[in-house]
């Protein structure tokens, strides 16, 4: 029980993260240029990511 605990410890920190950011999102809208680099940010990611996960069989 007390692992369970620590799991959901820990599961709610996202959680919460994800329910925080919806609401500011809802209340705040960001302009032309924080928008593109939120763009160009996940390009990135996903671009730096995708030849790894590829590779594996």
């Amino acid at each position: 029980m007390n692992a369970f605990l620590n799991v959901l410890a820990y599961a709610t920190i996202p959680a919460a993260v994800v329910v925080i950011g919806g609401i500011v999102g809802a209340v705040r809208t960001h302009g032309a240029a924080a928008r593109s680099a939120v763009q160009h940010f996940a390009a990135g990611v996903v671009l730096l990511r995708w030849p790894r996960s590829s590779c594996q069989t």
